[in-house]
């Protein structure tokens, strides 16, 4: 007789792996800009707008800001350098 499966503990904790630009959140998105010749990536929206270059081709989603734990990284060292 099978029985009911629980969810791991570990899928139950929310881990923020998004990256941070001027201290907003920055989404990952999928772009599929194969029509118009820019190829399919991860790409990056804050507040609902897409993040894009002068020319207005979105850019790619590591090359956006800072990750959040590099953004922890150095408020820890700051607070440091502080005390």
């Amino acid at each position: 007789m099978a029985g009911k499966k629980l969810a791991k503990i570990g899928s139950l904790k929310k881990v923020s792996g998004h990256r941070l630009l001027n201290g907003k959140e920055v989404i990952p998105v999928l772009y599929y800009g194969k029509p118009v010749g820019h190829g399919k990536y991860m790409a990056g929206k804050v507040n609902n707008e897409m993040v894009c270059d002068s020319n207005g081709k979105p850019l790619p989603y590591r090359g956006i800001g800072v990750s959040y734990k590099e953004s922890e990284r150095a408020t820890e060292k700051e607070d440091t350098k502080n005390q």
